[in-house]
């Protein structure tokens, strides 16, 4: 995505440093941006517009948001196109069929996938749901959404590994590569091992943080 953007500068003679320092940034900015703005719309598609108000206003006042937005990382990407997703995703028959869209749904999570083979382990059981209620509905439907399924994400995985033998010069696949690194070889262990319970004892806590107390309050209302 950057070699994209730098070639871009380097083409209309904008290469200075400071464009090269900061519009990555400026680009994960807007990417941000369009996260937020598809969580809103799919807070208002599945709940109400005061819902959907107060999901944009916690989303905003986020620190960990406000951090890790504009940084040029890859998971930024991966947030955009995972809202994006949820938003086209058919929910229930009581949203309108305008809102919604399978093709845009497959397409995102294709890429979203081919981009970063983690999310597949997000993605994986939605699509394996969706696929489900399909079925529950007609074996008809089942067939032309898998077909859908199929048509979409072969064309993908194709530009994926032409682009990866460009960038590489030789065959390969990336995706496979990821694989290969960080479970076969144990690489993933170079960033740090956490123990079973991090998740909640320092991940979440940091991730929300003057959030959290509103957090528990919504649970005890919720289960109570």
């Amino acid at each position: 995505m950057f070699a994209g953007l730098y070639k871009l500068l380097a083409a209309v003679g904008f290469d200075s440093r400071l464009a090269i320092i900061y519009l990555p940034r400026l680009l994960h900015g807007i990417l941000a941006a369009v996260a937020d703005y598809n969580l809103y719309g799919l807070t208002n598609l599945i709940s109400d517009p005061t819902t959907a108000k107060w999901t944009l206003i916690a989303q905003c006042t986020n620190w960990f948001t406000a951090f890790c937005g504009p940084r040029s990382l890859a998971n930024n990407l991966e947030w955009a196109l995972t809202t994006a997703a949820f938003n086209f995703y058919p929910w229930s028959s009581f949203i309108p069929l305008k809102k919604r869209s399978t093709c845009c749904f497959i397409l995102l999570v294709c890429v979203c996938s081919i981009l970063r083979p983690t999310a597949a382990v997000i993605w994986a059981p939605i699509c394996v749901f969706h696929l489900l209620c399909e079925f529950s509905a007609s074996t008809s439907r089942l067939f032309r959404t898998f077909g859908l399924y199929v048509a979409i994400a072969i064309p993908c995985l194709l530009i994926s590994i032409i682009s990866d033998r460009i960038a590489f010069g030789r065959w390969t696949l990336h995706q496979l590569n990821f694989l290969r690194f960080n479970i076969l070889a144990n690489g993933a262990n170079f960033y740090g091992i956490e123990p079973w319970h991090w998740y909640f004892t320092n991940g979440l806590p940091t991730m929300l943080f003057t959030s959290a107390p509103f957090c528990v309050v919504g649970f005890i209302i919720d289960f109570t």
